[in-house]
């Protein structure tokens, strides 16, 4: 099962990168492309839903999770103290069906939301699309359910953000990706763009700064994190959630991971070349795409001695690259965008091997 799969996913990826290579010439989308794309679109959903449970690394998690809710009409009201809104999603799809398809249902809604947003704001449809599924459709969408929800609130904010006079609708979705996953509340940081003076070479020049603190050691360190976590948050519900990690760290877990995975210093790269290029067509979403980055790159840096996090608020903040992968213009950021995403597919499937069907008998 695990080979059949693989083949298939692997001919749909390829196929991807010379539907995008066929495109990319195009000034807007034509018809043929805006089809092509839908037509792809809908069949990630469908898999994304119809899957079999059990395949993905996290799936044994959320079954626990769903076994766990009641359901609505058999229960009074449960308060959620941390990721809420995809609790309380969950909540309501299990009073409708207690199976669990209606997890997937919900994986396959948040990855709908998040191609409509690249159908709406890219010019560039097909490579944004296999930007996507190169670094983050096996990682969100199958796999890290909760953040993939929280992620296409995210996506939201960017598509009501870039719209004139959307700002307001923006933070309606920036506050929900706050409350679908507990990491996503540090993306209240985004707020801030609005005293942020775009300057490409001073976005590079901070890069740079960030990258290599954490390359030669300057980071603040597990005791100084810890106690930092202590005094801000102290018992709120964040605690518990971060508080985790923090215990882990202490015990050497992160000790075998690098202090800055390579893949920090190419995507980055990627991303200044994106930008560079993205800024003569679009300043606002060369604006905004930098800011996130360094909202990124900066809680990277913070939580430099927690690798699963570090790698994780950098994920997170940016997904705003499919939006610079679908609006560049010259021809090497196509072969930049889609190095980037072969990058991550290989990391994904051959040295991570991120699902396993092989108990899943057709």
């Amino acid at each position: 099962m695990n080979e059949l799969v693989n083949t298939i996913f692997y001919l749909c990826y390829g196929s991807l990168f010379f539907y995008s290579l066929y495109f990319y010439n195009e000034e807007s989308p034509s018809i043929y492309q805006r089809v092509i794309f839908s037509i792809y679109s809908y069949g990630l959903i469908l898999f994304s839903i119809f899957r079999p449970m059990g395949a993905m690394r996290d799936d044994r998690a959320y079954s626990d999770t769903f076994e766990y809710l009641c359901e609505l009409e058999r229960c009074q009201f449960d308060i959620f103290t941390r990721d809420s809104l995809w609790y309380f999603f969950v909540w309501i799809g299990k009073s409708i069906a207690n199976d669990h398809v209606m997890l997937l249902l919900l994986s396959g809604i948040a990855l709908f939301i998040k191609l409509f947003v690249v159908y709406k704001l890219c010019n560039k449809l097909m490579l944004a699309l296999f930007f996507y599924v190169g670094i983050f459709y096996q990682l969100h969408d199958l796999t890290q359910l909760r953040l993939s929800l929280a992620v296409s609130f995210l996506m939201l904010f960017f598509y009501y953000y870039l719209k004139p006079g959307g700002e307001k609708a923006s933070f309606i979705f920036l506050m929900a990706s706050w409350l679908a996953h507990t990491q996503a509340v540090l993306g209240a940081a985004l707020l801030l763009h609005r005293v942020w003076t775009f300057n490409y070479y001073y976005f590079v020049f901070l890069c740079v700064i960030f990258l290599t603190l954490m390359t030669v050691g300057l980071h603040p360190n597990l005791e100084v994190l810890s106690n930092s976590v202590t005094y801000l948050i102290g018992d709120s519900f964040l605690y518990d959630s971060i508080y985790m990690y923090i215990e882990r760290a202490y015990k050497g877990f992160y000790l075998q991971h690098m202090v800055v995975p390579i893949i920090f210093y190419l995507s980055i790269a990627a991303y200044i070349l994106l930008i560079n290029d993205v800024q003569h067509k679009n300043l606002k979403l060369a604006s905004i795409s930098s800011f996130s980055l360094l909202c990124g790159l900066s809680l990277a840096f913070l939580f430099t001695s927690i690798s699963d996090v570090q790698v994780r608020m950098y994920e997170y903040f940016s997904i705003v690259g499919v939006l610079l992968a679908g609006n560049t213009l010259k021809a090497n950021s196509f072969w930049i965008a889609s190095g980037l995403s072969f990058l991550y597919f290989s990391k994904y499937n051959i040295f991570w091997s991120i699902w396993d069907f092989s108990s899943i008998s057709l």
